[in-house]
C-alpha cells in the first residue's frame, strides 16, 4: 500500500504537469479533476501506511517517531513553496511537477528494498470497523480534535495572506516569511511532544492546551474586532507561532492514544488495528482541510475577515469544554473502577470485547 501510494502519487504529478498540453474547456478541466483525485488516492495511501508502519515497528515508541514524522511534514510545508517557486522560474509550469514525480517515484522504487515486509496474519484477522473504533469516547473526542486543528491551518493559510496583502500591504515574498513562523515553531514542537507524549501519556491534557494556544492565536492574529485592539506585525508573527504551537498540540497526542484505547477496548494488537488507526486520522485530518477554506471562505464574505477568526476561535473554546467534560468524566469512571475489589474489576472494558470474543 505504501509502495503503490508512492507510485500513483509520483505518476499523476508527473502526468499533471502536461496538462497544459490538453485542449482547453470541459476537457482540460475534466483531465485536472480525475489527475487530481488519482493523486489524492494515492496521498492518502502511502500516508496511511506510513502511520500504520510506525506503529509497527516502534511499539513502544509510537508518539514519539509519529512526532518526528510530523517533523519532516512541517519541513516539507517550510522549504516546498520556495523550492517551487525556482523550480517554476527555471522551467516553466511542466518542472516542479517532473521533479516533484520523479522523486516520488524514486522513493517508491527505495522503498521496495527499504522497507521491512507487512505481512498480516489472515489467523487474527478481526472484523473490527471504523464505526466500531470512533464508538470509543477517547477515540471520538481525538478524531473530533484533529478536525478542528485541519480546519484552523486549512483557514489561517489562504485568508491571513490576503488579510496581510491589505492590512500592511506586504508581497508575496513576505508573506511567505510570515508563514515560516508557524511552520518552524510546529517542526520544533511535533518531536518533543511525540517524546513526552510516550513519556507522561496524558494526551487530553495536551489537547487542552492546544485548544488554549489557537484560540488566543485567533483572537488576536487579525485582531479579533472584541479585543479592541489595532493590528501589529509583531502580533500576527506571535499569533502564528502560537497557531503552530496549538496544531502540534492537538496533531501529534491523539494518534498514540487512538491506538493505545483501541487496544484497552479488545481490538487486537496487529497490523489492522494499527492501520485503521491511521486511516482515521488521516480521514479526519483531510476532513478539517476540506472544512476549514469551505467554512473559511463562508464566514469571510459574510462577516469580513475579522470576525471570522473570532469564530473559528471559538470552536476551540466548545472543544475545550468538551475536553473538560470528558477528563472530568474519566476521572470519576477511574475513580469508581479503583473502588471495586479484585474479584469485580475483570469486568469487560466495552461491547468490543465481547463481539472479539463470540467471532473466536
Amino acid at each position: 500500500m505504501f509502495t503503490t501510494g508512492l507510485f500513483v502519487c509520483g505518476s499523476t504529478s508527473v502526468l499533471f504537469g502536461f496538462l497544459n498540453l490538453s485542449p482547453d474547456g470541459a476537457t482540460f478541466v475534466g483531465l485536472c479533476f480525475a489527475v487530481r483525485i488519482a493523486e489524492a488516492t494515492g496521498a492518502a495511501s502511502f500516508i496511511t501506511a506510513s502511520y500504520a508502519i510506525i506503529a509497527n515497528e516502534f511499539p513502544g515508541r509510537v508518539a514519539t517517531m509519529f512526532g518526528l514524522l510530523e517533523t519532516f511534514t512541517g519541513l516539507g510545508a517550510t522549504i516546498g513553496p520556495p523550492i517551487g517557486s525556482l523550480l517554476y522560474k527555471a522551467g516553466g509550469f511542466i518542472l516542479p511537477f517532473i521533479v516533484m514525480g520523479c522523486l516520488l517515484l524514486l522513493t517508491a522504487a527505495v522503498s521496495i528494498c527499504g522497507l521491512p515486509k507487512q505481512e498480516l496474519d489472515k489467523e487474527k484477522l478481526s472484523r473490527y470497523t471504523y464505526l466500531d473504533l470512533v464508538r470509543i469516547p477517547n477515540v471520538a473526542i481525538a478524531a473530533v480534535t484533529i478536525i478542528v486543528a485541519a480546519v484552523t491551518i486549512s483557514y489561517v493559510e489562504p485568508f491571513l495572506s490576503g488579510h496581510l496583502d491589505i492590512q500592511f500591504g506586504l508581497g508575496p515574498e513576505q508573506v511567505g516569511v510570515f508563514f515560516l513562523s508557524d511552520c518552524v515553531v510546529y517542526v520544533v514542537a511535533a518531536p518533543l511532544l511525540g517524546y513526552l507524549c510516550d513519556k507522561y501519556s496524558h494526551a487530553q491534557w495536551f489537547m487542552v492546551a492546544g485548544c488554549v494556544c489557537n484560540f488566543t492565536a485567533l483572537m488576536f492574529i487579525g485582531p479579533s474586532p472584541l479585543l479592541n485592539l489595532e493590528p501589529a506585525v509583531w502580533l500576527t508573527v506571535t499569533s502564528l507561532c502560537f497557531v503552530g504551537l496549538g496544531c502540534a498540540l492537538q496533531l501529534v497526542p491523539p494518534f498514540n492514544n487512538c491506538l493505545a484505547q483501541a487496544l484497552d477496548c479488545g481490538f487486537p494488537n496487529n497490523f489492522e488495528t494499527y492501520g485503521l488507526v491511521s486511516g482515521l486520522f488521516a480521514s479526519a485530518f483531510a476532513f478539517g482541510h476540506f472544512l476549514g477554506p469551505a467554512v473559511g471562505g463562508l464566514l469571510v464574505q459574510s462577516v469580513g475577515y475579522w470576525w471570522a477568526d473570532t469564530y473559528i476561535a471559538f470552536t476551540h473554546v466548545v472543544l475545550l469544554l468538551v475536553l473538560f467534560v470528558f477528563i472530568a468524566w474519566q476521572c470519576r469512571r477511574d475513580k469508581a473502577f479503583d473502588k471495586l475489589s479484585g474479584e469485580d474489576r475483570p469486568i469487560l472494558l466495552s461491547n468490543l470485547k465481547k463481539k472479539e470474543n463470540a467471532e473466536r
